[in-house]
């Protein structure tokens, strides 16, 4: 049984939510995902990443399959 990490280094991030190192750091600067540092290393908290996925926008679906945004 493995435990859920209690932060994200930035590779773990990236592979986690599936997303690129470029969109990662666009989300840091936004200020829509926080970061912190630990030494030299990037870190993302697992509750902070929590909070930025769950306030990412919802898909929702148009009358004959039309995806509205």
């Amino acid at each position: 049984m493995s435990a859920s990490p209690v932060a994200y280094s930035v590779s773990e991030f990236l592979k986690a939510f599936a997303i690129g190192r470029t969109k990662f750091y666009q989300e840091i600067n936004s200020g829509r995902l926080k970061a912190r540092k630990l030494g030299t290393r990037t870190v993302v908290l697992a509750s902070d990443a929590a909070t930025w996925a769950a306030a990412l926008p919802e898909l929702r679906c148009a009358p004959k399959g039309r995806v509205e945004r």
